[in-house]
């Protein structure tokens, strides 16, 4: 039955995204073209309209990402605050599982079709962000074919940020495992939002939270986000403990942030990892919360 849920869950929430994923797809495709295309061949004026082309197209990838991401989080919550506890919610209820289950499907699907819009928005300001770069970039050879090495402009943009950070270039295997832990802890974090909007909703249902109508699942999420975000900085103020990284993919942990900063000027890599776990473990509790509201407290709309 939870997989069930989960599965109707993702189609419901990713059919209201879906039509703009193609659009979105299609203008991939017109940029890709425009970038393979040598229009040097034309002289200066083609090349000044492909460069042109590429900005008005790459601003409109973007424009649209943006909005894809704002309608997956509309879908998202409208489908759980109307399946849960508005015109859908006593069929919902019926259902024969226990409102953990019910929460637990809607986080999985919610969060994961949240996650794919933010995955396409950053792909698509990456993906514009290549294709300026490959009118700038010194690692293009252009002829009857142009050809880019793509590793080299990511590497070398990596590089920079890095040394305008102040800290020594670390082995390629640090940064990409870095990149990796703040990926997933960027999961984490979605994962935290999803929820604590999941609580806020459901708060707003429960006697006597729901005197402020529709203003309370707002108001209940700000005040909400900053319990858990302060308790989180706190502990994280607390208790500091870093991993070391290494290239060799060994990873040492240590309470001292000192030995972190000495870390990178070394050439290794330090990932405070307090912060990311606190918020992990707050997020439990939420669920937790919320589940018993669900099963004991909430009153659904008629």
């Amino acid at each position: 039955m939870l997989g069930k849920l989960i599965k109707n869950g993702f189609k419901s929430n990713l059919s209201a995204t879906f039509t703009i994923y193609i659009t979105m797809l299609i203008m991939s495709v017109v940029l890709g073209a425009l970038i393979l295309f040598d229009f040097t061949s034309f002289g200066t004026n083609g090349a000044v309209a492909a460069l042109v082309s590429k900005l008005v197209v790459s601003a409109a990838l973007c424009v649209t990402s943006i909005v894809s991401v704002i309608l997956t989080l509309v879908a998202v919550f409208g489908d759980f605050s109307r399946s849960m506890y508005g015109t859908e919610g006593h069929l919902t209820m019926a259902l024969p599982v226990r409102g953990s289950a019910l929460l637990l499907a809607k986080w999985i699907s919610g969060t994961l079709c949240v996650i794919i819009s933010y995955l396409v928005f950053y792909l698509s300001l990456i993906f514009c962000a290549f294709s300026v770069l490959t009118d700038l970039s010194g690692y293009i050879n252009a002829g009857d074919a142009a050809s880019y090495n793509v590793y080299a402009i990511a590497w070398q943009f990596i590089t920079y940020a890095i040394e305008a950070s102040g800290k020594i270039i670390p082995d390629e295997s640090i940064i990409f495992t870095m990149v990796n832990l703040y990926a997933f802890e960027g999961a984490v974090r979605v994962c935290i939002f999803v929820l604590l909007v999941f609580f806020s909703i459901t708060l707003a249902h429960v006697r006597p939270f729901n005197k402020i109508k529709k203003l309370g699942p707002i108001l209940y999420f700000f005040a909400s986000f900053a319990v858990v975000e302060g308790i989180s900085k706190l502990v994280s103020a607390m208790v500091k403990v870093y991993m070391l990284i290494d290239a060799n993919y060994a990873f040492t942990f240590t309470l001292y942030e000192s030995e972190a900063n000495l870390a990178w000027s070394y050439g290794l890599g330090a990932y405070p990892i307090t912060g990311v776990y606190c918020s992990a473990l707050m997020s439990i509790a939420v669920f937790l919360v919320t589940a018993y509201l669900i099963d004991r407290k909430v009153n659904v709309d008629a």
